[in-house]
């Protein structure tokens, strides 16, 4: 403990910790404010877009493959129950995420469009 305190770093790492205790997780206020029942708070949203698109993408992606979820491992044969033929669920070892460019434009994952582009119960 004594090293801790005696490295460069020490205050920085203390008015974090300091901060945080003091820090409602809720309201992300002085913790002070939570007990207040007398004052009015007014609820309110933030749109994070690239996330939006990121779960759009993720139940278009779930709903292009509702009827037929399973595949043979080439994700272009399907089945609609698993088997020995069919093992793999359409989520089995996929992750869907954001980048800034197209990596892999062959890759027609949603049906030629992107999340955005296409409503969600719209199968191919």
């Amino acid at each position: 403990m004594a090293e801790f305190l005696d490295s460069p770093d020490a205050e920085l790492w203390i008015a974090l910790w300091e901060r945080e205790r003091l820090t409602c997780p809720v309201h992300h206020g002085p913790v002070d404010e939570c007990p207040d029942d007398q004052r009015d708070w007014f609820p309110q949203r933030r749109v994070c877009w690239p996330t939006a698109q990121l779960e759009a993408a993720k139940r278009l992606y779930a709903a292009i493959h509702e009827d037929r979820p399973y595949h043979d491992g080439s994700f272009n044969r399907w089945a609609e129950k698993p088997s020995h033929e069919y093992p793999f669920h359409y989520a089995d070892g996929v992750s869907i995420y954001l980048a800034e460019t197209d990596e892999n434009p062959e890759d027609d994952f949603l049906g030629g469009t992107s999340a955005a582009e296409k409503p969600v119960g719209e199968h191919r």
